[in-house]
């Protein structure tokens, strides 16, 4: 039986392994490899954020990766304490030098935000 999985300590860092059916994780060619992330062209964490809004408005992070990435977020009610995830009042723009996030909502909110990129 291979193994087929590893996460955590590998020979060349931290990350994830995944191979393909019938090749071990750790002795195989970088080709037989579904997932690595220690490669080139895996998502990285760039930089998280936290912006609080008290009124409808539109918050600017100036974060210059020099490419636009990938934003994942939440929003969190500070009025009931809810957190969601699907909110049509909110709406993100990213470009290679900054986010914009607007609200349209007047009530006390959280937006955290997290920013990925491709490693090149």
């Amino acid at each position: 039986m291979v193994r087929r999985v590893m996460l955590g300590n590998l020979p060349n860092g931290y990350g994830l392994r995944v191979s393909k059916p019938g090749y071990d994780v750790i002795d195989t060619e970088a080709g037989n490899l579904l997932i690595d992330s220690t490669s080139a062209g895996f998502l990285r964490q760039r930089s998280n954020y936290t912006l609080s809004f008290s009124s409808a408005s539109t918050q600017y992070i100036a974060h210059n990766l020099g490419v636009i990435p990938i934003v994942l977020w939440s929003l969190t009610d500070n009025t009931t304490g809810e957190s969601q995830r699907l909110n049509t009042s909110l709406t993100i723009w990213a470009s290679s030098s900054q986010i914009a996030v607007s609200t349209r909502i007047s009530t006390s909110q959280t937006v955290y935000l997290q920013l990925l990129t491709e490693i090149i």
